[in-house]
């Protein structure tokens, strides 16, 4: 699918932003929404230079500049609140039953990463873009549920950010701080071990342990899928971005609700397409991540004796 979703899905989607494609013009030959729509997906899908979209479309390069931070606009403002959500209260017993059937760990309501966007080098304030494998990025907080949909994205923070400041900073992770959300997340070693934030322990000590661990390893696998699945839809985001880094964040968002759009439609993932594939950088895994508690570890341990020793 040369566009990332099917003819269906491609109708449904300009049908959504069609107020906002839909132009007052002067002009004897106005660009359809549907194009709008076809070259912005593809630019998204291909990561190629917006003169490479505009030879494709047969319209200008500056047109295909304005049609995609149009629509760019028009996903973040129609389709992204309404398919990227995080499960509400109601929603909770569901999606917990959900992921402890994949490995029998209780309680989840969500599994959470960050993983890097590579972007070209910014004009301003440039060195606080530079990660740990020594390339410019957007650090990405990524969110998931059991079925593969993403349920919140964070794209703000430039790639020296730590995973665990970008989740404290989060309006999610402040709900959860709060007690407003209920439930346990899981993450790996990056992030602080605390009572809604499960993490792995670094020196299992006994059976039970050891079984936590395991658990927790195949449930928290399902968010890198949704990385990878989501980053081999858009290979703008296994690429380059060559935009400046507050119109990748957009892009980011405008892709990340895409993804749910189109899982929704149960439309392909696509897993054949050649990828310049980069490691992502390391988590470093330490027990004191930053914010770890006591409290954190108790309820951890709580964990593993109840569910997990037996």
């Amino acid at each position: 699918m040369r566009f990332r979703m099917n003819g269906a899905g491609l109708r449904e989607l300009t049908h959504l932003l069609l107020a906002d494609l839909t132009l007052p013009t002067k002009r004897n030959q106005p660009v359809p929404p549907i194009l709008q729509v076809c070259t912005t997906l593809r630019f998204y899908a291909t990561g190629s230079f917006q003169s490479v979209c505009a030879d494709v479309s047969k319209i200008s390069q500056p047109t295909v500049s304005r049609i995609i931070w149009r629509v760019t606009d028009s996903i973040i403002q129609n389709v992204f609140p309404r398919v990227v959500q995080f499960p509400n209260n109601a929603d909770i017993v569901r999606i917990q039953q959900e992921f402890y059937e994949i490995s029998g760990f209780p309680g989840i309501v969500g599994v959470v990463d960050g993983t890097h966007v590579k972007i070209l080098s910014p004009s301003e304030h440039e060195e606080v873009y530079v990660n740990r494998k020594l390339f410019h990025s957007i650090n990405v907080q990524v969110v998931c549920d059991a079925k593969m949909f993403i349920t919140n994205i964070v794209a703000r923070h430039p790639g020296n950010a730590h995973d665990a400041k970008i989740w404290r900073k989060s309006a999610l992770g402040e709900q959860f701080a709060r007690g407003d959300r209920r439930g346990i997340i899981l993450c790996d070693s990056g992030y602080p071990c605390l009572p809604y934030l499960m993490t792995p322990i670094s020196h299992a000590r006994n059976r039970g342990e050891e079984r936590y661990n395991a658990a927790l390893k195949h449930t928290r696998c399902i968010v890198e899928n949704v990385i990878n699945v989501w980053k081999r839809r858009f290979h703008s985001l296994h690429a380059e971005l060559r935009v400046t880094p507050a119109k990748c964040c957009q892009i980011i968002a405008a892709t990340a609700a895409i993804h749910n759009f189109a899982k929704a439609r149960r439309m392909p993932d696509i897993f054949n397409d050649p990828l310049n594939h980069y490691q992502q950088p390391p988590h470093i895994p330490h027990e004191d991540a930053e914010g770890a508690n006591m409290n954190g570890r108790l309820a951890r341990q709580r964990l593993v004796e109840q569910f997990f020793n037996q």
